[in-house]
């Protein structure tokens, strides 16, 4: 049996298990290799696969460089994804139990055909992956494809991001958001009617996620060019 190791940030993890899944799917022998039960935690309607733990030894031979877990290419890749269908959205449903309270507000701003989603965090900012101008040339742009819509900012940092966002004219709506709940941004996007998301894997899972059948999905060119459908518009960060 070949092991897939469920590892990295939540974001990850979601695209290796779904490697794990579908190349079981496929009747290959994969199981997974995880170090804790937090996907388990998250996403109760996650299919079970065969499973096994590393063990203190086995993680520590791990860190010394004496042991490696199985290469997982290409694990970043839409197509793992898409190979799943449409239950994928059922797979990484949040539990209800990990659905942060302040949740419940910033979802019912969200819902609606009309909305628009944006998320930015300072992290990704300051560390150039996405500037302000990649956010308002995606603002501009889906403001001129769609309209008067509803723009909706998420962000861990109020002050700033009003500071870097040109929205005059829009009817816009800021949340401020914490930083430690940005790990589960995805349950928030898949509430909107549209998305503009930066280069982190819970972005892509919350456009990835989202239901809505006329979406527009803006993402930055920073992503990699095997997460981006065809259909989704790709913006340079600079």
């Amino acid at each position: 049996m070949e092991w897939i190791e469920i590892s990295g940030g939540v974001g990850e993890r979601m695209l290796r298990y779904s490697l794990a899944l579908s190349r079981n799917a496929q009747g290959e022998d994969v199981g997974v290799e995880v170090l804790d039960d937090v996907l388990r935690g998250l996403f109760p309607a996650l299919p079970h696969l065969p499973e096994r733990r590393p063990g203190i030894a086995g993680m520590l031979r791990r860190m010394m460089g004496r042991e490696h877990a199985v290469a997982v290419a290409p694990w970043m890749n839409k197509e793992v994804v898409e190979s799943l269908g449409d239950e994928v959205r059922n797979y990484f449903d949040l539990a209800p139990a990990a659905i942060p309270g302040c949740f419940a507000g910033i979802a019912g701003k969200l819902q609606g055909e009309d909305t628009v989603a944006v998320h930015v965090t300072r992290r990704g900012i300051d560390s150039c992956r996405c500037t302000p101008d990649y956010y308002n040339w995606a603002i501009a742009g889906v403001r001129q494809w769609l309209g008067d819509v509803r723009i909706v900012v998420v962000t861990d940092n109020l002050a700033f991001t009003r500071r870097c966002l040109h929205t005059d004219g829009a009817q816009v709506e800021w949340v401020e958001l914490p930083q430690k709940y940005h790990r589960y941004i995805f349950h928030l996007l898949r509430q909107a009617g549209h998305c503009i998301v930066g280069d982190t894997l819970e972005g892509w899972w919350g456009a990835w996620l989202n239901a809505s059948p006329d979406k527009i999905v803006v993402v930055p060119k920073t992503l990699p060019p095997a997460l981006v459908p065809y259909y989704w518009t790709v913006i340079p960060v600079t």
